[in-house]
């Protein structure tokens, strides 16, 4: 099985929020080397356009 992340769980993700569902929580417990998850090229070009629109502040 291949997951591929939004926009919102990739949000979640990166910021390590602890509010996912439990469903994707254990999706991201789960996933390594062997088992990766996968990012589409829509949910990177909204954050960037969110960042560039000052409405979301990523730290690098």
């Amino acid at each position: 099985m291949k997951v591929l992340l939004g926009t919102g769980l990739l949000l979640y993700w990166y910021r390590k929020i602890p509010r996912l569902p439990k469903k994707q929580a254990c999706t991201f417990q789960r996933t390594n080397s062997d088992y990766p998850f996968f990012i589409a090229d829509i949910p990177l070009w909204k954050i960037a356009n969110l960042y560039f629109l000052s409405r979301a502040i990523i730290i690098v």
